[in-house]
């Protein structure tokens, strides 16, 4: 009995490791197979190439952000935990910075990325500001990228204010050069390769860490390349 004790302490923690190996591989190759059938959906290559058809896709485009905006919400607040999609540094290798100075305005859809669910709903410094007082554009926590085509905020510090502020309508930012820098995408980032985890570029692999976040880049891709690589 001793015996089997000792080799169950001993061995165990190698065949947890290979339990989860194995569940991550099954979940990858599940992220992988959910990535190509919503792209497969979307690339229609039947449809009018139009000024109609690339209305439509800007508007799912947009939609589909405030899926990811409260689909970060439900993980934030079901499991506890943050979902990133690609690191900070990373995605600016596939952004252009313009510098401008804007008000980003009600219409302006941010995807968060809050980590703590009650962070979001219960007594925080985060929701008794928002809520109780209106949103304050504090440099030193609210931080991102305005993508100026989409009219979309990418945030990466101020996760939880940010959240708030959007769920009541009450976000006031303007972009700077410093901390909430205005951009477009790279002209080269229309001819990158991106896959469900990565985007490959021509001289490195860019990782990205939610699938779901992959399938808005090709689809942003997709929409440039409908009018003859008219960016949207």
């Amino acid at each position: 009995m001793e015996l089997k004790k000792y080799f169950y302490e001993k061995f165990k923690y190698i065949f947890k490791n290979e339990i989860n190996s194995e569940n991550n591989n099954k979940q990858d190759m599940k992220d992988k197979e959910l990535f190509e059938e919503f792209i497969n959906s979307f690339d229609n290559k039947y449809i009018d190439k139009n000024e109609k058809d690339l209305n439509f896709r800007k508007q799912f485009i947009r939609k589909y952000c405030n899926y990811l905006f409260f689909n970060n919400i439900v993980n934030a607040m079901t499991y506890n935990h943050g979902v990133k999609d690609i690191n900070a540094f990373d995605i600016k290798k596939i952004l252009d910075f313009t510098n401008k100075e804007i008000n980003l305005g009600e219409d302006t859809i941010y995807i968060t990325h809050p980590w703590k669910g009650k962070n979001l709903t219960g007594n925080t410094n985060a929701y008794r500001g928002v809520v109780y007082n209106g949103f304050v554009s504090d440099e030193k926590n609210i931080k991102g990228f305005y993508i100026e085509e989409l009219n979309i905020g990418y945030i990466y510090n101020g996760n939880h204010s940010i959240s708030i502020g959007s769920i009541v309508g009450d976000v006031c930012i303007k972009t700077n050069i410093n901390y909430f820098k205005s951009c477009t995408f790279k002209k080269e980032f229309y001819n990158y390769h991106i896959l469900y985890n990565k985007i490959i570029t021509d001289n490195e692999e860019i990782k990205i860490t939610n699938w779901k976040f992959a399938v808005l880049l090709k689809l942003i891709q997709l929409t440039s390349m409908t009018l003859n690589n008219k960016t949207i």
